[in-house]
């Protein structure tokens, strides 16, 4: 599958902004956002395990946004806009994922549809 179809089919279900105002550490490096985590459930029931290019892609998305979300919080924002998030960063962190243990299958289908040696 391409990666615009994949991301099409699964950003529509994040909503457009979530807060994170309730953010907080956690131990010493450790970040938690409960608005994010709880977008992701359902954002997560909502696509289904069905097609395991948009179950993972339901959780690229979840980290590039925990990542940014972490980052505006200590910048004092209380939103994140998840429609702001590089969308390159995504591509980038979604190949690094295929490549984790059992997405073998996933990643050279992955590669020939967006033809990537």
């Amino acid at each position: 599958m391409k990666f615009e179809d994949i991301y099409n089919f699964t950003i529509k279900y994040w909503p457009e902004r979530i807060l994170i105002k309730n953010g907080y550490k956690v131990g010493k490096s450790g970040f938690m956002l409960p608005s994010l985590s709880g977008v992701w459930h359902k954002v997560g029931r909502k696509v289904g395990i069905k097609n395991p290019f948009y179950e993972l892609m339901t959780w690229t998305m979840f980290n590039a946004f925990h990542c940014e979300g972490k980052n505006l919080f200590e910048e004092g924002r209380t939103f994140l806009s998840t429609r702001k998030v590089s969308k390159d960063k995504i591509r980038k962190r979604y190949f690094k994922n295929l490549h984790g243990e059992s997405w073998e299958q996933e990643l050279e289908k992955y590669k020939k549809s967006n033809s990537i040696k």
